[in-house]
């Protein structure tokens, strides 16, 4: 990433679901930006140390578990992703 200036990001996260008859997926982008220097510890990704979310408040994803448990739900509940669209969808069909 060296010498580039627009680090803006989105990640597509996709969900799939069938039960055999039906069949969904799901998808919702997330942005964000690589930023230059490296922050928190992961031990399961070094990309969650350099990726800032817009939805994260500054933090990278690495920092935001490093909060904890709590932390992690707060940032799910503030957020829409593919698990909540296919809850949504799921509850609907359901219904």
């Amino acid at each position: 990433m060296q010498g580039i200036e627009d680090r803006r990001i989105t990640l597509h996260q996709y969900l799939a679901y069938t039960d055999g008859k039906i069949t969904e997926v799901f998808r919702n982008d997330i942005e964000g930006q690589i930023i230059r220097e490296v922050r928190g510890e992961s031990q399961k990704s070094p990309n969650m140390t350099v990726v800032v979310l817009d939805t994260d408040n500054g933090r990278t994803i690495a920092e935001v578990f490093e909060q904890g448990t709590e932390a992690i739900v707060e940032r799910y509940k503030n957020r829409t992703d593919a698990w909540h669209v296919f809850a949504e969808w799921y509850n609907n069909l359901k219904a």
